[in-house]
């Protein structure tokens, strides 16, 4: 459904791109191609704006909020792009518009059905990959491809239906991770949650608990909510607004040991989870990258390291996986 959704914008886009086109072609005598790179280039221009206003929003908001004392605690911190230390922000910014387009225009609107790559010889820990808001299964691809070759068997869903409880996605959650453990011969995976599929995954965990699975990595989930899911859509929207009653029902279900093999990454110019900090889980280790937008967490080759890292680490408490898939 979110496929066909983005289609439908799509198109919604590429009308608005041609009668901008027309207009300039009709009224100001603009040769037909330059009118068309004309619509082409508003349209891109407001995206790129709406962008804009959501870091700003994001950096005024923590400008207002006075860095806590804990913030920072036990957290890994990595420095922005080379060349952007002075200017993460605009980094941000910049990255986030590539990232976003290549998510919403191109890969999640033609690839969100198909199934991502996988190791066809499990060496490591198998990986259930789990989407955030609005979005499906392909945002993955990079980082599925990345596993694969590492020896990952790779599992992914489509969180349906996209609007609803986080709670409705538990038992989808489950199924794959019954399929995965089925398909690899493995006794636990690991789970990868981006966005709202951090939240997924603990919603899942508070059912099923942890004997099937390994740990957890989550990036740019909004674990403590975001105050921009104010205005979006959905049941499950309004689970992720700070203090929401679901966020508070979820903490009180954590694991009483907390989650010692869990990894919670962000980015400290995070456009969506606002503010972006503090984001973490007790027990976790945290790591905040700066200079990276909420999308291009899922992208960025430095934040796919130490996904790495973590499943290794993961792997190392829990053990090896099996040699063979059946």
């Amino acid at each position: 459904m979110q496929a066909r959704i983005l289609k439908s914008l799509l198109l919604l886009a590429l009308v608005w791109a041609a009668l901008i086109a027309a207009a300039l072609s009709t009224w100001c005598n603009w040769p037909a191609p330059w009118a068309a790179l004309a619509g082409v280039a508003v349209l891109l221009l407001a995206h790129t704006m709406v962008l804009g206003w959501q870091f700003l929003f994001a950096a005024a908001v923590a400008r207002a909020r006075p860095e806590g004392p804990g913030d920072d605690a036990g957290t890994s911190v990595m420095p922005a792009p080379a060349g952007w230390e002075d200017h993460p922000v605009l980094r941000a910014w910049l990255g986030e518009v590539a990232a976003s387009l290549r998510a919403f225009f191109h890969s999640q609107v033609w690839f969100g059905d198909r199934e991502l790559p996988t190791a066809t010889v499990a060496r490591r820990v198998p990986v259930l990959l789990v989407h955030g808001y609005f979005c499906n299964r392909a945002l993955w691809r990079p980082l599925a491809t990345l596993l694969a070759a590492r020896g990952h068997p790779v599992g992914s869903v489509n969180l349906e239906p996209v609007f609803g409880s986080i709670d409705d996605y538990a038992p989808l959650l489950e199924a794959a991770i019954d399929q995965l453990l089925a398909h690899s011969g493995a006794d636990r995976v690991a789970l990868v949650g981006h966005s709202m599929g951090g939240l997924a995954a603990r919603a899942t965990l508070r059912r099923i608990g942890a004997d099937r699975v390994a740990g957890l990595v989550t990036l740019g989930s909004p674990h403590r909510g975001t105050l921009r899911a104010r205005h979006a859509i959905g049941r499950n929207a309004s689970q992720m607004c700070p203090d929401s009653a679901w966020l508070r029902e979820l903490a009180a279900a954590e694991p009483a040991q907390g989650y010692r093999n869990a990894t919670v990454i962000i980015t400290r110019q995070d456009n969506i989870v606002v503010p972006a900090q503090p984001q973490s889980l007790p027990g976790a280790h945290n790591i905040a990258f700066a200079g990276l937008g909420h999308v291009e967490l899922v992208y960025a080759p430095a934040v796919h390291q130490e996904i790495c890292k973590a499943l290794d680490a993961i792997a190392a408490t829990n053990g090896p996986a099996p040699q063979a898939i059946s």
